[in-house]
């Protein structure tokens, strides 16, 4: 996507968002998407949370860019389910719980699928930062293994 640089190599370029805001245009003009997928603010259960993180990105990522004659790779940058929230209005989402048990559940099952269907993932995040808890509140500051 540098080319019109005349770079001596090629150097991939990508971006990163929500994976709701990827559409034809920008994935046209990437080598690769990076992008974040949540069940937990789709409302999902735990028990649902894999085979819904999985569809979305098939649906509405990969599908998509297999379109595009750049054939930009896609990868989920971010995954995870919380295990707190900073506020008891933000503990459930109407169908799960921010929870370790429910996190394990995400864990059990979307690791496996993902690695036997060779879903490119990240998973997000490994600590805490309490600073997102300032920043933004609820589960933010409980998505971490």
């Amino acid at each position: 996507m540098l080319a019109s640089l005349s770079l001596s190599k090629n150097i991939p370029v990508g971006t990163s968002d929500a994976g709701s805001f990827f559409n034809t245009e920008v994935l046209s003009s990437v080598d690769y998407g990076l992008s974040n997928v949540h069940a937990w603010f789709a409302n999902q259960t735990a028990k649902n949370a894999a085979a819904w993180v999985t569809n979305f990105f098939e649906d509405t990522n990969v599908k998509p860019a297999a379109l595009l004659p750049n054939n930009p790779k896609m990868y989920i940058a971010e995954t995870g389910w919380p295990t707190k929230s900073s506020d008891a209005g933000n503990a459930s989402n109407g169908a799960g719980t921010a929870s370790i048990s429910d996190l394990q559940t995400f864990l059990d099952t979307f690791v496996c699928q993902a690695n036997s269907n060779d879903i490119p993932y990240f998973y997000f995040e490994f600590f805490d930062e309490e600073w997102k808890d300032k920043q933004f509140g609820g589960v933010e500051v409980g998505l971490s293994l």
